[in-house]
Order: C-alpha cells, then structure tokens, then sequence
C-alpha cells in the first residue's frame, strides 16, 4: 500500500476532497493521512466521526507564514508519502498545500521521490507562492484545462468534471423553500440572496454593495434580503455588510447555514461579485426539475474588474456566457439586470441554456483521479 499524504486550507478544497475520500479508502490501496488549516479542518472534522474514515488520521496545523525544518519533519519524516494531493490555496497567500508542495519538490532527486498532485477548484487557479506546483493538476472542465495550461505548460492537466455532483441530485427545492415561507411569512415575497465575499478591505467592494443594495430599494415588488457570508469573511465584514442591508431593507434574514445547498433553494436570485456560489446554483438547477432562481453578478466596478483578472487571471466569468447567468458590467443596467433575474420566464429560459452546457458526461471524477494516482 502506498502512503498517501493529503493537505487542504480552502473550503472549496476540503469539499473537493470529501467528495473523493470514500472512494481513496474503498480502493484499499493506500494508507491515507490528511492534514489540514482552517477553514478546511472544519469540513474534516465533520466527517472523523464517520466510522467509514476511521482509518484515516487527520491532523490540524495552524496557519504558517514561513517553511522551516519542523514543518519539513512534520509533513514529510513522520509520515514518508509516496503521493501529496493538495487543494490549491488562495494565491494572495499560501497555506498547507503549497508549503507541502515545497517539501515534496525537495525529494524529486531522492530515492524517495513523491508523486504530486492538486485538485483545482476554480478555474485555472494555480499558487506560485513558494515556487512549487504539482505536476498533475485535476481541473473541472475543458475552459479550465485551457486557461491552466497556458500558466503551466509542464504540468499534466487531467479534465475531471465537477467532483461535487453527488451533492446536487435530490435536493428538495421545495421543500427547503417551504422551510423559509412557513407560516406564511415570507410567502409574496421575493428571496435575494447576497452571497459575500473577504473582500472588505477594498473600496470597490463596499460600493458595489452599496450600489446595489440603493438600487434593490427601489423595486415596487415585496423583497426578502438574505445574506450569507463567505467562510473566509470577518466579523467586522459581517457587521459592515449586514448594517448596509438593514439601512436599505427592513425585510432582512442573517444565515450562517454552513451548507449552500441549504440556503440556496430558498432564493429567487443568487447575487454575488463573482463567487463560485453561482456555480453552485447553476449545478443545483441542471439536476432540478424546477427553476427557482438564477446568479447575477455584480461587475459594474471597475476596481473589481482588474481585481478578477489580476487575481483570477481571467476576463470573464466562468460558465456566466450564453444565457447561464447575469452579468452587470454598468450600473445603468442594474435594474433591468435585478427584474429580469426575477422573472419566473427567463429563470426557465436561464436552466435551459444551464442544462444544455452541463450536460456532458464524464467518468466518475474519483475513478480518473484514483486511475491516475494508481499509474506508475
């Protein structure tokens, strides 16, 4: 059996990796340790008490800003891999995932040298950070393959598709509507939801909220303002986002909801800057026989623009072309962009265009990253 090490810090990555894990322990072919940060640890933690996994060690590390010999020891000598899979952290900093990477780029000329792997789980996100990437990456998509190699001509891509799909079949959208709505509360009303974002610090972020918080506050129609923060955001961006709502709606529910597919049923538009809870929902709606809702993203700032593609490396979007999604990129279209998210025809017209591009079929993503990983 190979000693498989596996690292995460993103939550993105521990859901990743979740999604994957039982079919690592079914294939018995590895002895597995996982160590993780924040909010990764929590994801795992969940999930330690699962008898399933009891033959996995997970361990907690706090957050490092330096490499140094103990890291080196505590990653590597007491456990001497065969394999590293990584999740792929926030390129604004690094985590786990790249100072593992680091460690195993060390024993390429050594007797033990360790096979190296990361699940990337927004499109084209790469961390050079330290220097050291894995050589294979396992990407969502074929958009994502492209944009990746052009960042990493050396790198293996190996296409996937979504390894959370399980997660997204037999959601009762009903049913986690009807929670929201019991006794008749929020029945008339529509559900926006405002996904944020650890962005704060920047001026761009605060205005595109309070822009569209202003422009929101203007519809004839009865609305429901529900805000949901990001794992990653603090508590005084909580606070900031929650007091611009309350100034702005009088109609206002708070959730912590650790699981979006939790919350976003209850929605009638999922609006964020650009977070991959868009994606969520576009992946809910391919599996759901109803439509209920739509993403519609706020990329009227220019600040925000340049923040995407110098952090995103990308111009637009993901999966927002075609019909999938709304983009506002001028604030004079707000308003049309927010009554047309609503309208119960385009929310139809919108799953439609989102299950014509879903539609492809892969091989179980598990079983092209457990094939790869057996290769020699």
């Amino acid at each position: 059996m190979k000693r498989l090490l596996i690292t995460a810090r993103d939550y993105a990555s521990a859901n990743d990796i979740k999604e994957i894990l039982p079919d690592l322990v079914n294939s018995q072919k590895f002895i597995i340790k996982i160590i993780a940060q924040n909010p990764a640890y929590e994801v795992f933690k969940k999930i330690q008490t699962n008898c399933f996994f009891n033959k996995v060690k997970i361990e907690y590390v706090k957050s490092s800003t330096s490499i140094d010999s103990n890291y080196t020891a505590f990653i590597f000598n007491d456990f001497m891999p065969h394999l590293l899979l990584t999740g792929i952290s926030s390129s604004v900093d690094y985590g786990i995932d790249e100072i593992a990477l680091k460690v195993a780029s060390k024993y390429k000329n050594n007797d033990h040298k360790v096979r190296t792997f990361s699940i990337q789980s927004y499109w084209g996100d790469l961390n050079y950070s330290l220097n050291a990437v894995a050589e294979t990456i396992f990407v969502l998509d074929d958009f994502a393959k492209r944009v990746t190699l052009k960042k990493c001509k050396k790198c293996d891509i190996v296409t996937t598709g979504p390894l959370q799909t399980k997660k997204y079949e037999n959601i009762n959208v009903e049913q986690k509507r009807g929670a929201l709505t019991q006794g008749n509360k929020y029945k008339n009303a529509k559900i926006v939801g405002f996904f944020g974002q650890p962005l704060l610090e920047h001026d761009w972020y605060k205005r595109t909220i309070e822009i569209f918080l202003k422009e929101l506050g203007k519809l004839k129609v009865p609305l429901v303002v529900l805000y949901k923060p990001h794992p990653k955001e603090t508590i005084e961006s909580i606070k900031w986002t929650e007091n611009a709502i309350k100034n702005t709606h009088n109609n206002f529910i708070f959730t912590s909801k650790s699981d979006i597919l939790d919350v976003l049923p209850m929605t009638d538009l999922v609006v964020s800057l650009f977070s991959t809870v868009g994606y969520d929902l576009q992946n809910l709606l391919a599996h759901s026989s109803k439509s209920f809702s739509v993403p519609l993203y706020l990329f009227y700032e220019k600040g925000c623009r340049q923040w995407f593609e110098r952090y995103c490396q990308l111009i637009d979007i993901p999966m927002s072309n075609d019909g999938m999604a709304l983009v506002v990129k001028k604030t004079s279209e707000l308003s049309k962009m927010i009554h047309l998210g609503l309208d119960v025809n385009f929310q139809s017209c919108c799953q439609k265009k989102i299950k014509e591009n879903f539609h492809t079929v892969f091989e179980s993503a598990s079983n092209t990253i457990l094939k790869k990983m057996c290769n020699k």
